[in-house]
């Protein structure tokens, strides 16, 4: 384990807890992955983030960071990380009920 940390909220109360969990890198890295994102963020946008399933592979990866909500205590976040720049290599594709989602922010 790399480093355990907060997730603050807009009034700086702590919403979440982060875990970092080094891999040895920079390297790169496919999988499923999860992340906060506002759906449909032009036409209806949610008034808070979801989280949504993708797939993609990230190069210049150090770590991958897991972060849990303190409200549900449930994982809303598993994304690859980096020092430097994690980078996407080409697209990420969106699985379950969001197939297909347009990429307005996903964190």
């Amino acid at each position: 384990m790399k480093e355990i940390g907060v997730a603050l909220g807009a009034d700086q109360e702590m919403v979440g807890v982060t875990v970092d969990i080094g891999v040895n890198g920079p390297t790169r890295v496919s999988g499923e992955w999860s992340g906060s994102a506002w759906v449909d963020c032009t036409t209806q946008p949610t008034p808070s983030p979801v989280t949504i399933a993708y797939r993609a592979t990230y190069d210049h990866v150090d770590s991958i960071m897991v972060l849990v909500d303190l409200d549900t205590r449930q994982v809303i976040s598993i994304r690859p990380r980096s020092m430097t720049e994690a980078t996407v290599d080409g697209e990420r594709e969106f699985l379950g009920e969001h197939r297909g989602f347009e990429d307005c922010r996903v964190e």
